[in-house]
């Protein structure tokens, strides 16, 4: 028999999961790119930087993530979700090419771009990687069904 500590927090998963999935996931999921702002700049340089996560949820973790520079000081930032991509961004014929990147619907115009491109080609796409979607969409539907 389930307690009522164990239901308060299945229940607040799912509340969780309810605004999330609707306002993170979905929208990118399901617009088209040609709707969504980009910026188009010059490569100067990229990085992996590697920091140590200092919250609470993983105390001790680094997290790795790939800066892009500009040729004006801008940057933007790819999580390890997309790594499988960053030696292609990373090849040292890039450098002054041309980037053009999309900014995601709901999210940060500096962090996980939906799509890159280099020199009109394109090197990652927003439906290459669907696997957090996915999972939290599965999440979501599962933890509602237990309700």
């Amino acid at each position: 028999m389930k307690t009522k500590d164990s239901n308060f927090g299945i229940f607040l998963m799912t509340a969780v999961l309810l605004f999330c999935v609707p306002y993170f996931v979905l929208p990118n999921l399901f617009t088209d790119i040609k709707n969504l702002e980009y910026e188009t700049k010059i490569v100067e340089s990229t990085r992996i930087l590697k920091e140590k996560n200092n919250s609470r949820s993983l105390p001790g973790k680094y997290i790795t993530s790939l800066i892009i520079k500009m040729t004006d000081g801008s940057e933007i930032q790819s999580s390890e979700e997309y790594d499988k991509y960053w030696p292609q961004i990373q090849k040292k014929d890039n450098i002054g090419k041309q980037i053009k990147y999309y900014h995601s619907v709901n999210g940060s115009k500096e962090h996980n771009p939906l799509q890159i491109e280099i020199n009109n080609k394109i090197i990652y796409k927003k439906n290459e990687n669907l696997k957090y979607a996915i999972l939290l969409i599965a999440l979501m539907l599962i933890f509602t069904s237990i309700l």
